[in-house]
């Protein structure tokens, strides 16, 4: 490097960090509006039950494929950027391998596990016989996230910041609203399971693309055999889980309370705050190899220069958009059908749950980009303690209400204890 170009400890390329954030979070708004569109037509098209029933599915595979995935994908940002910032390309490529097999192992018992008790878990303890079928026809996505995932996490520490985040999300969730939307102009005879056999389709088919894109792009390199630490993802992936657990739990407690409509139209709120939800973890991801370079070079200044600047942007963004839940969640709602229209105070709650996820910044992420694996688990396992006593507590008499307050609490409660938390450890630094 030139001199008089050398980097200093702590300063950031601030156009560099901004740049990479907003493009991540513009290909995360693609996502997010196939998903809301894909939203829209179930509603319209099925109603509040057989949405809920979809949605119910969804999440437990979701949940599932976190398990399958072990934390893995993360490690694969943390030690792969490292090793293609070392210009160690068949270092990286090894560990992403050796990963990736491990995710297998795990994922294609669990996809058969959940499709042989779809029906014991719909019939008995739901009483929604419909979400079984969901169920079951979802399943196969429990193998093909972590690969999805996988693959988009060494693409972006490689620097495919398009490639990669067009790959995890945007991808299957268009191919899906795009196919249902065929179905609909086509005049298609619809069954209340086309929407998870759309799903399927979509996330099979960006799960082979992301296969050929990954040989594509280590294509001449040999890897660099290694002894990879797998294990320490293990914390990630409970952290992973329990993050999620909380979501689910919302859901399904309130599909066995209440009914599948009840769930559905509290989730279509829940949807609604992934637009608050894709800026964070947006911004997550693509501020995660910068934090795990300043870690390794031992700068926390410049670590917490980028949450702190992820944090302001973010807040920045998403102002307006919690002004126009707060004014108008009623006739955000009414879009969905009059239905929906009954969950305008459970949205106006989880908005503002979800401003203070955005507010702290990739927290959580830079701990586990320091290895404080351990605690961020301790955290979530408390956020999880205090959502799920305040579910059980206020869901049976409030309903998507109760909900809404779990789900809130628990986003303030985890990311103001991330925060606390990072600061001691970059102080100590």
């Amino acid at each position: 490097m030139e001199e008089g170009t050398a980097q200093q400890p702590g300063r950031l390329p601030r156009r560099g960090l901004h740049f990479e954030l907003l493009l991540g979070l513009m290909l995360r708004i693609a996502g997010a509006a196939a998903a809301f569109a894909m939203t829209w037509v179930i509603a319209r098209l099925f109603g509040a039950q057989t949405f809920g029933q979809f949605q119910l599915a969804l999440a437990t595979a979701t949940i599932t494929a976190l398990v399958a995935a072990q934390g893995l994908d993360r490690l694969i940002v943390r030690s792969a950027s490292a090793a293609f910032a070392k210009e160690q390309a068949g270092a990286a490529f090894d560990f992403f391998a050796q990963a990736r097999n491990r995710q297998l192992l795990v994922s294609i018992p669990l996809a058969i596990a959940v499709f042989l008790i779809a029906d014991p878990v719909a019939v008995q303890l739901l009483g929604e016989p419909g979400v079984a079928d969901h169920l079951r026809w979802l399943a196969p996505t429990i193998v093909a996230f972590p690969l999805i995932r996988a693959s988009s996490s060494l693409l972006r520490a490689k620097g495919s910041v398009l490639v990669s985040q067009s790959l995890d999300g945007v991808g299957y969730t268009s191919i899906a609203i795009l196919a249902l939307a065929a179905l609909w102009l086509l005049g298609a005879a619809l069954v209340p399971v086309t929407p998870s056999v759309a799903y399927l389709a979509g996330v099979v088919l960006v799960a082979l693309v992301s296969v050929a894109v990954v040989r594509a792009a280590m294509a001449g390199v040999e890897r660099e055999p290694g002894t990879a630490a797998l294990a320490t993802g293990l914390f990630i992936a409970a952290f992973n889980v329990l993050a999620a657990l909380g979501d689910w739990l919302g859901l399904f407690l309130l599909t066995a309370f209440r009914d599948a409509a009840e769930a559905g139209i509290y989730r279509v709120g829940f949807q609604v705050c992934l637009l608050f939800t894709l800026v964070n973890s947006s911004f997550s991801l693509m501020a995660g190899p910068r934090l795990a370079t300043a870690f390794d070079r031992q700068d926390p200044a410049a670590a917490w220069k980028t949450v702190r600047a992820s944090s302001l942007l973010g807040i920045a963004i998403v102002v307006p958009l919690l002004l126009v839940v707060l004014l108008a969640a009623e006739w955000i709602l009414s879009l969905f059908g009059p239905d929906f229209v009954r969950g305008a105070d459970a949205l106006r709650i989880l908005a503002l749950g979800q401003f203070f996820n955005v507010a702290a910044g990739p927290a959580g992420a830079a701990l586990t980009m320091m290895n404080r694996e351990r605690a961020v688990l301790t955290i979530e396992i408390a956020t999880v303690a205090v959502s799920l006593a305040l579910l059980l507590w206020l869901l049976p008499s409030y309903g998507m209400i109760g909900a809404a307050i779990g789900a809130a609490a628990g986003a303030v409660l985890r990311n103001a204890a991330s925060l606390v938390v990072l600061r001691r450890l970059l102080a100590a630094l």
